[in-house]
């Protein structure tokens, strides 16, 4: 039987790892972003969260401070209810779907767009052009709904806001009354 030679191999310390993440900037980086994260997560998911639950121990149609205090008899009354469980099949169905179906055809086409081949151009294009045409149109109508020569929000959708007063920017750079 043989035996390997291991050369020993230092190991570092919590300290070295310590010392290292300070210098490297990552300690200050995780103390600045961290807490804003933490709070705004905390204020828009836990807070809500913490309220729903209490709320939900209470019989109260959402107006005035709750007082009826009904405990679990809200879970009873929907674990019984028939249309939680449709609600309840239909979500696992979806879950389903989306796993089994869904996920493998977006890896697929997700393989597909990366893949190095000559008919890779034609796909990005067939793919993506909606999404590009969709904020090209949203421009070009929005831009054609604010011209200066048409001014269509004030003529037609505001005849009460039109007055001597009102100025609209020309493409000249100037300002003409409406």
């Amino acid at each position: 039987m043989t035996t390997l030679d291991r050369t020993a191999v230092p190991r570092r310390g919590n300290a070295d790892r310590v010392k290292k993440g300070l210098v490297s900037g990552k300690f200050t980086a995780l103390l600045i972003l961290l807490p804003p994260a933490l709070i705004l997560f905390s204020l828009f998911v836990i807070l809500p969260l913490a309220d729903a639950v209490y709320y939900s121990g209470f019989s109260w149609n959402g107006y005035g401070a709750p007082s009826d205090f009904v405990g679990s008899q809200n879970y009873q009354r929907l674990l019984d209810h028939s249309v939680f469980h449709t609600a309840l099949w239909n979500t696992a169905k979806l879950i389903l779907v989306s796993l089994l179906i869904q996920m493998p055809l977006a890896l697929g086409l997700a393989l597909l767009v990366y893949r190095k081949t000559p008919t890779n151009t034609l796909f990005r294009l067939v793919f993506f052009l909606p999404y590009i045409l969709a904020e090209v149109a949203a421009g070009s109508s929005g831009a054609l709904f604010l011209t200066a020569t048409t001014a269509l929000p004030v003529r037609c959708c505001m005849p009460w806001a039109r007055s001597r007063y009102m100025y609209w920017p020309t493409t000249s750079g100037r300002f003409r009354r409406l």
